[in-house]
């Protein structure tokens, strides 16, 4: 689902990074990454762990804040626990018809990136989950325009065999 609308949500990712100064990326229900901004790009195309938070959000559907990733319960299971190069993490679900169809994550890097994250934690969870309504409304119009062009078509093909019968 999100790949249909991926060069938008990549666009809403640099547009976070920049209002925000952190990297962004976006995974799909399967674990692809398919959006990055700045180093997170790098992990465009390839699939994370099931073992990842991004995973735990995805299912859960909950926005989760990890403040410090080598000490955070959330991160206990994790595969990269120890090779992590977080600093802190906010994950916000990407929701489409009511189904999980990926996450957002907001990254921080650096300890700069770091204390801007955690500084303004509700701040950043309540911006990054008007982001990802934004994204699934854009997904949802372009279903919505995809049906009507489908429908002008069937329209169009009627009144061609009209004419020609």
């Amino acid at each position: 689902m999100l790949m249909e609308v991926r060069d938008f949500a990549q666009t809403v990712a640099d547009a976070i990074a920049s209002v925000i100064g952190v990297e962004v990326g976006m995974v799909d229900e399967n674990l692809l990454t398919v959006v990055g901004s700045g180093e997170y790009a790098r992990n465009i195309g390839k699939v994370l762990h099931q073992a990842t938070v991004s995973a735990r959000v995805i299912t859960g559907g909950r926005t989760l804040v990890i403040s410090n990733p080598p000490d955070d319960e959330l991160c206990r299971d994790c595969h990269q626990k120890g090779a992590c190069t977080d600093s802190a993490d906010i994950i916000s679900p990407l929701i489409i018809d009511g189904k999980p169809a990926g996450c957002v994550l907001l990254v921080a890097c650096t300890d700069e990136q770091r204390d801007r994250l955690i500084g303004e934690t509700q701040r950043w969870v309540d911006f990054l989950e008007k982001m990802t309504e934004l994204i699934s409304r854009a997904f949802n119009e372009k279903q919505r325009m995809t049906a009507l062009a489908q429908q002008f078509d069937t329209v169009l093909n009627s009144v061609d065999e009209h004419i020609y019968s």
